[in-house]
């Protein structure tokens, strides 16, 4: 009987670095997966949905509010909560809970669509075209699903750099350079890993930034964290900003077009 060669040491790493690479993209997947699989959630859910299309958002709202209460969240609870908001004509408090329910289903095109649409009629001012850009890319996917496109773009490389290291005789045309192919793939999944990165880097820094909503009609923001300062502009329901610093009830807030101002914290509620 013929003898079966066993792997070498190179073709042993290489086997070894790819199952690591599918066990690590597969617990990247487990842990960006967000669901109601609880029965106990899933018959209050759809209770509130039955009310909601029924045209009974108080009532679905006060369920959907006690799910959030007990510590069991959702992206669609909170989507939910803010359409229930929505229709009872209280702007400010559904933009909230869409932008706690973008944090974690950003990708979401339903959102994303009734977020702009309540920002709109609340007249939120809108940034320059580099902060737009700068908060479309933070809300592609959560940093969950970034590390699972990230994982396989770097084990994808790794594992082209090991092939071509272990057998350098198949990438190479006959004048000793690398073939075309090989070099494009190498190149594109890198590229394609830096931007994952960037993306990744952005997406962390806009979701751990503090902000928060105007929950109010309206509210005075001042140049200075007392209700005597001169007045800078007024905030309106539905705007969201960033809170760049605080002190005693007051919050330092940052609008998208960058201005700058002191508002009580009453009128505000953070995401």
């Amino acid at each position: 009987m013929a003898k079966i060669n066993s792997l070498n040491p190179f073709q042993q790493i290489f086997c070894l670095f790819i199952a690591v690479s599918l066990l690590f993209g597969l617990a990247a997947i487990t842990l960006g997966e967000e669901s109601l699989n609880s029965k106990n959630l899933q018959a209050p859910f759809y209770e509130a949905n039955a009310y909601y299309q029924k045209g009974q958002y108080q009532k679905a709202l006060e369920l959907y509010l006690q799910m959030a209460s007990s510590g069991n969240i959702s992206g669609n609870l909170y989507y939910n909560i803010g359409n229930s908001y929505f229709k009872l004509g209280q702007k400010g408090k559904a933009v909230l809970y869409y932008e706690k329910a973008q944090q974690l289903i950003p990708g979401d095109a339903d959102l994303r669509a009734n977020l702009a649409y309540v920002k709109e009629k609340a007249g939120e001012q809108q940034g320059s075209w580099q902060y737009q850009l700068y908060h479309y890319l933070a809300y592609l996917a959560t940093a969950n699903q970034l590390l699972v496109i990230g994982s396989v773009f770097f084990f994808l490389l790794g594992a082209i750099v090991i092939y071509m290291v272990l057998f350098p005789k198949k990438i190479r045309n006959g004048e000793d350079r690398i073939k075309p192919l090989w070099f494009s793939g190498l190149s594109v999944v890198g590229v394609l890993l830096l931007l994952t990165v960037f993306v990744a880097m952005v997406t962390i820094i806009e979701q751990t930034q503090p902000r928060a909503v105007m929950i109010q009609e309206s509210a005075d923001v001042r140049f200075e964290p007392n209700s005597t300062a001169t007045l800078y502009y007024q905030l309106k329901e539905g705007a969201s900003v960033d809170i760049v610093g605080e002190k005693d009830d007051w919050l330092l807030i940052k609008r998208p077009d960058g201005k700058r101002g002191w508002v009580e914290q009453k009128y505000l509620e953070k995401i």
